[in-house]
């Protein structure tokens, strides 16, 4: 599992940020991810002083068909991947049989 993590955050397909980021960490984190992907952020719409589950709930709500997902890897930072929802639904199910978890991030 770690060395799923480690190749991602390696490959630049997630970013690990602590709980507690701030708004503008939690954008760059999330521009660097969508790089070249048809997916805008529109910063306006985000609650200056909300959390990353919730960011991440509202891009997913925007987001026709992609998601914010998060890798649990036992840790108070959140993993996060951009997925679409067809493959965040197999990821979850996949990581389920090795008991491990990966969520969209508003349910992390």
């Amino acid at each position: 599992w770690m060395q799923l993590y480690e190749e991602l955050l390696r490959s630049g397909r997630a970013i690990s940020l602590d709980w507690k980021s701030e708004k503008d960490e939690f954008l760059s984190a999330v521009k660097k991810l969508i790089a070249g992907a048809a997916l805008e952020i529109n910063e306006n719409i985000l609650d200056e002083h909300a959390d990353i589950q919730a960011w991440s709930k509202t891009l997913h709500s925007l987001w026709s068909g992609y998601v914010l997902a998060a890798m649990d890897i036992g840790s108070d930072s959140y993993v996060l991947i951009v997925l679409t929802e067809e493959d965040c639904s197999r990821a979850r199910k996949l990581a389920g049989t090795v008991s491990h978890r990966i969520v969209p991030a508003e349910e992390m």
